[in-house]
């Protein structure tokens, strides 16, 4: 009966923390640690067990999070392509049906965008504006889609005879790599329309300055010769009065 007692201590949880503690104790020394920071692990050994399994646990939850991160987005490329392919008649209820399943994710965003462009195809042009300018606010400036949401929404409202906001959307593109040439050509366009004869000047002498340090297709732009034309136009119109102006002058020499 001792016997068995003492077969039964060996497996006693008292004895077993016991052990490992001899068994542990002298770890941190053979790791030649100095003095004070064995002292210091060793008064808060449990504080540091606390941070390390929450150190581990933020990195699963990151991890998994990625991963299922990854998979929406993957699914969702899935359902916009499937949604492309499908017939015209049901393709923008798909579309609609990927911009609410995966939100936030880059299959969404395009979702979004070839809607609008379909709502453009049906004539809703105000529709489709709205519907970019949502799409808009929603991006990040860093986005690569940003500066093509913001081109298309200044077409939109060219069309629409919106040239204030037109131009508003072309001077938010000169902030983009890439789209200063473009933007310059448009917004003299833009003005030109809008009567702002030098304010055009302005935009087209740009125009041609940028595109002229370009080697290759920009040095060439057939828009270069529509410029230069304009510039010319426009400094003439400058250059002669109003009727009203013209009547006034006279009569001051009289």
């Amino acid at each position: 009966m001792v016997n068995i007692m003492a077969d039964k201590s060996l497996f006693d949880k008292k004895r077993i923390e016991q052990q490992a503690q001899v068994e542990t104790s002298g770890l941190l020394e053979q790791l030649n640690l100095p003095p004070a920071l064995i002292s210091f692990v060793r008064r808060n050994r449990r504080a540091i067990w606390t941070v390390t399994g929450v150190v581990v646990a933020v990195v699963v939850v990151v991890s998994l999070y990625g991963s299922y991160r990854d998979y929406r987005i993957a699914k969702g490329v899935a359902a916009l392509d499937a949604a492309l392919q499908a017939p015209k008649a049901s393709q923008a209820d798909l579309l609609r049906k990927v911009a609410a399943d995966f939100s936030s994710t880059p299959a969404s965003t395009w979702a979004r965008i070839r809607l609008a462009e379909l709502t453009v195809a049906g004539g809703k042009t105000e529709a489709a504006l709205k519907e970019l300018a949502q799409v808009d606010a929603a991006l990040a400036d860093k986005n690569p889609l940003k500066p093509l949401v913001i081109y298309r929404q200044a077409v939109l409202a060219e069309q629409l005879n919106r040239l204030e906001d037109a131009a508003g959307l072309y001077r938010r593109l000169l902030a983009y790599k890439g789209y200063e040439i473009d933007s310059h050509y448009n917004l003299g366009r833009v003005k030109a329309a809008r009567g702002d004869a030098a304010g055009a000047g302005t935009e087209f002498q740009q125009f041609l300055s940028l595109s002229a340090e370009k080697k290759g297709a920009a040095a060439s732009d057939p828009r270069r010769t529509r410029a230069e034309y304009l510039i010319k136009e426009l400094a003439a119109q400058a250059a002669t009065p109003e009727p009203g102006q013209k009547d006034d002058a006279d009569h001051q020499q009289s």
